[in-house]
């Protein structure tokens, strides 16, 4: 989650030229770039600190269904066979895939939910108009985090999976799986929606 560019009350400043700019009011969706050099500058976003708070909320309930539930439920000769997350990756932990079960728990289950977190602790003391400690620092750990949320990686090798047993086993899609769209769908949202109005939020309470 990079930081927009500079945002002094009325005032923006372009990060790349630093050409100081004066805010001017904007409909929903418009895009303000810098006269000088075409930088985006600002992008006017719809969704709330509130918003983001629910989503986020939303996303750990979601998160933690999808990692305690079974993903797919597989019929073989009379015979059913579930599996969740965890049941996959302790799967996974023996000899040399101990290591794939360690990946695969951190990128689908431990970085999405500190970045669930990160936002609800970023993100509430806003609504309430206090400036977060390490405001900054947490925003740029966000950023950092995001190439290792593989959330969507692990619903799209499901789903990659379900079309392909389907044709040999009955195959039944879980909740697990239901819950893990929903998830990979709100931190979409929140990583592309969410990071202009917490820095333009952080900016008001300073």
């Amino acid at each position: 989650m990079n930081r927009p560019q500079h945002v002094y009350r009325d005032l923006v400043v372009c990060q790349y030229c630093d050409t100081v700019h004066r805010m001017v009011p904007v409909s929903r969706r418009t895009r303000l770039r810098c006269s000088c050099c075409g930088t985006e500058l600002v992008r006017q976003t719809t969704i709330s600190l509130s918003t983001i708070i629910a989503l986020a909320v939303a996303g750990i309930i979601f998160l933690l269904l999808a990692t305690l539930t079974p993903l797919m439920t597989l019929e073989v000769k009379g015979e059913s066979f579930s599996g969740s997350l965890w049941t996959s990756v302790f799967a996974l932990d023996y000899g040399i895939f101990g290591v794939v079960s360690v990946i695969v728990a951190v990128a689908v289950f431990f970085v999405p939910l500190f970045q669930l977190l990160l936002l609800l602790y970023v993100a509430i003391p806003l609504r309430f108009n206090r400036y977060p400690a390490a405001f900054a620092l947490a925003m740029h750990v966000l950023h950092a985090l995001r190439p290792w949320n593989l959330v969507e990686v692990l619903l799209l090798g499901a789903l990659v999976a379900v079309t392909k047993l389907s044709s040999l086993v009955t195959v039944s899609p879980g909740i697990g799986l239901a819950a893990l769209a929903a998830v990979t769908v709100l931190l979409t949202a929140l990583c592309s929606e969410s990071t202009e109005s917490l820095w333009l939020a952080g900016e008001q309470c300073q």
